[in-house]
């Protein structure tokens, strides 16, 4: 049964480093076997994906750092108090908390992951996980200057992120807690009966 376990596991590693050989060492080796000629955009599948995987690195860095941070330097009782108990007011503060997080999409799943551990409500979790990859000040400056002749791109896009942010917040808000009503309801009709 271990053996079993352990041959499963081993399997996916392979089939992960194989994969992961590939897009890396395919723009290498497969022009040898493949006429990329007839085909160009194959070819820059594999640049493509380099490019991201480059790029994306320094940032899962970033978010597991400020996830170890905060698991290692911030208690439950810090994040109570910080947290609001309104849930807008809390909507809120989560928006505000997104403009001071540098981190991208993918860097913001364990800090989030880690704040919801450690108490922060998941309404708010979501709330920061949709507007810190777009309001976080690195995010915000290079908008800035991508669109400097068009200004009305980076004011639609924050406030989009924010409407977004506020409605999903109160939708996931509103869902936890009708599951909460109907879970009490269960519970009182089954010591009755």
């Amino acid at each position: 049964m271990l053996l079993k376990r352990y041959t499963g596991n081993l399997l996916l590693l392979i089939l992960l480093f194989l994969l992961l050989a590939f897009f890396f060492l395919g723009d290498v080796f497969i022009p040898k076997a493949i006429d990329f000629s007839d085909y160009p955009m194959l070819h820059s599948v594999f640049v493509v994906f380099l490019g991201l995987f480059l790029e994306s690195i320094p940032f899962l860095f970033l978010g597991a750092i400020a996830s170890s941070v905060i698991q290692l330097f911030i208690s439950e009782e810090i994040i109570q108090r910080m947290i609001p108990k309104r849930p807008l007011t809390a909507i809120f503060a989560a928006i505000a908390a997104a403009l001071i997080i540098p981190v991208c999409e993918c860097a913001i799943i364990p800090v989030v992951r880690r704040l919801i551990q450690k108490g922060v409500p998941v309404h708010a979790g979501v709330v920061l996980l949709v507007t810190a990859p777009i309001l976080n000040v690195i995010v915000f400056g290079s908008t800035y200057y991508a669109f400097q002749n068009n200004p009305s791109i980076l004011y639609g896009r924050i406030i989009l992120c924010v409407l977004t942010a506020i409605i999903a917040g109160l939708f996931i808000h509103s869902y936890i807690q009708h599951k909460r009503c109907g879970e009490r309801g269960q519970a009182g009709t089954g010591t009755r009966a």
